[in-house]
This record gives C-alpha cells, structure tokens and sequence, in this order.
C-alpha cells in the first residue's frame, strides 16, 4: 500500500488525464452521478479532473493508509461533503477526522468502517461491499470492469481494492472507464499517488482484484 510499490499494480498513465482544463458541461445519467464523454470511448465522473489527495499528503499521520485517503477523495469527487483544497492544513483535519474511522491498513472490509463514518458524520452516502465470487463466478475478470461500469451508470461511486504480491494491497477509487481494444471495459482509477493524473486499470493485470466497495448516494427521503 505504500508509494514504494508504484508501478506494480498494472496502473498504466491515462493519456488523456492530468490536464487543468474546464470540465465540459455533463449529461445527467441519472440525478445523483454525471459521467462526461471524454473523447471517443471513455466516461469520466464530473469533477474527476481536478487535484485529488495522495497518501504523501498524510505520511506523517498514518500509514498503510490509501484506504483512508481513498475515502476522502471520495468526499471529494462526489461532493457529499465540504472538503477543502488538497495539501492544505484544512484537508489533513479532514483526512484525520476519516482515518478516525477508517484507521491503519490494510482494510479488508472497507464498507462497515466508511459507513460508521458517514453516519456519525452525517454525510449522505452508504456503503456496500460486493461479492467478488458471484462476478468471477458468471463472467470472470472482464465481469469486474462490467459490473463497475454499470454502477457508475447507474450513479454509484466504486474503490477497488487490488493485491500485487504478498503484503501489498492498495485501495484505488474508481474514476472512470473506457472501451478496451478487445471490447470489455477498462477502468480509469485515482491510484492516490498523482495529484491529478487518473491511471488505466484492468482487473486482474498486473494485480489481482481482492475487494469491491460501491458507495450510494442518499435520497433526501431516505
């Protein structure tokens, strides 16, 4: 989990990612999550181009803690929470308030702990951990990134967690996806290493997929 294993996960630079533009006005697929067209087969979420939190930001606070730092771009990106500018004083407050919760990795249920936090911190987003042998079990590695994609579509937000070798987990948000050559689906994630730049994942390259967190936002009624 630690940047001292960047590059061993089968993250490949997004081309496309990293630049300080404008986001384009999205289409709403739905009333909680936008996705923007980004070229000619990727889907980005709106608001996924802008500075994310890094581990780096916290080494002095915490360790193992992508899990943590992984939740707090997610505040970020979906905006279900105030969340100041990265590498500011302000952020690492917050970023402490969420390791409160999420703690030291590694994190194998990462779903139970974020939503402890959620609630106690009234922020309108739940929780869900998926069944990664029901996805495999029907349709294999190439189901992940299917099953993923949809739920963006669907205006969910996903982490995967990922296992590179013995000892060496590290929890990714999801960000976006794209078409593959092949015709599956390929998924752009924030590793929480870069600033603003996403990566390319397939899962199961280069690292094997060991946990699927999908967050839902909150309804007002519910």
């Amino acid at each position: 989990m630690m940047p001292l294993l960047k590059g061993s996960y089968g993250f490949r630079p997004f081309p496309d990612s990293g630049q300080n533009n404008p986001l384009p006005a999205a289409s709403a697929y739905n009333r909680h999550a936008f996705l923007r067209r980004e070229g000619s087969s990727a889907f980005l979420l709106c608001d996924s181009g802008h500075a994310f939190a890094t581990t780096g930001d916290f080494q002095n606070d915490a360790r193992n803690h992508c899990a943590a730092t992984t939740v707090l771009n997610l505040l970020l990106l979906s905006r279900a929470a105030e969340v100041p500018q990265p590498g500011t004083a302000a952020a690492r407050a917050l970023f402490l308030r969420v390791h409160r919760y999420i703690g030291n990795g590694p994190v194998f249920r990462l779903a139970p702990k974020a939503t402890r936090l959620f609630r106690a911190e009234q922020i309108p987003l739940t929780a869900e951990a998926v069944s990664l042998r029901q996805i495999r079990s029907s349709s294999g590695s190439a189901g992940i990134a299917a099953f993923i994609a949809g739920e963006l579509r669907r205006g969910n937000y996903c982490a995967v967690m990922v296992e590179a070798a013995v000892f060496a987990w590290h929890w990714v948000l999801v960000t976006g996806y794209k078409a593959a050559e092949n015709g599956g689906t390929v998924l752009l994630v924030e590793d929480n290493w870069h600033r603003r730049s996403m990566q390319e994942y397939v899962p199961d390259n280069g690292s094997i997929v060991r946990g699927i967190c999908v967050f839902h936002p909150l309804t007002p009624d519910k």
